[in-house]
């Protein structure tokens, strides 16, 4: 079984993947891709945050989360 991730919680959050995607004003293509690779763009991160109060830190790329737990320490 996996994991489930920010992203998920996310997509839970909107009711599924197209009504994220429209909320977002994005393709529903394109969100299938985050969520077949596990983080979303910066921007949509923040966007989701605002939306369903699920940080955004935990949406981004890997690295884009080290990188923001170097700089708050």
């Amino acid at each position: 079984m996996t994991e489930l991730t920010a992203l998920d919680g996310a997509v839970a959050a909107a009711g599924s993947i197209t009504a994220l995607a429209a909320k977002l004003g994005v393709s529903v293509q394109a969100c299938h891709r985050w969520v077949q690779r596990g983080w979303v763009p910066p921007k949509q991160a923040l966007k989701i945050e605002l939306f369903y109060d699920i940080p955004a830190k935990e949406m981004v790329k890997p690295e884009l989360r080290e990188m923001a737990d170097l700089l708050s320490s």
